[in-house]
């Protein structure tokens, strides 16, 4: 099923190691190289290091405020701010800080 606009505030979310997403487009909507999502981490949660073998990334945080470690050097981000994560780059969210870190990410795939 093919979706071009979605109206995200009714999407239903799911928890995957007490990080809350919403799924977005991917391959289930009709998208063929793009992932988008929304993540929603609570306070001392963190999505755990990882590393994309053929997609890269990039995050838009929308709320709140934590920490990125993007291989060996970690960077503190806030609302506003856009991070991208290299493709074989092993990489983590932390929120430190005391209310939700939401933000929006892309994978795009690498053609193969």
């Amino acid at each position: 099923m093919r979706k071009i606009i979605v109206d995200t505030t009714s999407l239903p979310t799911k928890n995957i190691n007490n990080v809350m997403y919403k799924f977005v487009f991917d391959e289930n909507t009709g998208a063929k190289y793009l992932i988008m999502r929304i993540a929603e981490v609570p306070p001392g949660e963190r999505v755990p290091r990882h590393t994309h073998t053929d997609e890269e990334q990039a995050y838009l945080i929308l709320e709140g405020e934590g920490v990125v470690v993007i291989g060996d050097k970690s960077y503190r981000v806030r609302k506003g701010y856009a991070v991208f994560i290299p493709l074989n780059t092993p990489h983590e969210v932390i929120n430190d800080g005391t209310s939700t870190l939401k933000y929006v990410f892309f994978n795009a795939k690498i053609k193969g």
